[in-house]
């Protein structure tokens, strides 16, 4: 944040890896009524803290080989 490293994440911290979440949901769904179908989009939750970004604020998330994203909040 704003050139400064806020957070550190990993995908083991979600239930101690995100395989561990879709398979919880897979199983949690049928509770309700619902199933995942091929093409659904899931997230499998936050690897880090959350930030109340502000204006002016500049972040970049970093995601190793899948490269990184850059936002800058202007209002």
């Amino acid at each position: 944040m704003n050139g400064k490293q806020v957070f550190a994440g990993s995908g083991a911290n979600v239930l101690g890896s995100p395989l561990k979440v879709v398979a919880w949901l897979a199983n949690e769904l049928p509770k309700f009524g619902r199933q995942l179908r091929r093409g659904d989009k899931i997230s499998t939750g936050t690897t880090t803290a959350v930030y109340p970004a502000q204006a002016g604020d500049q972040i970049r998330a970093d995601f190793g080989e899948l490269g990184h994203v850059e936002l800058k909040f202007t209002e």
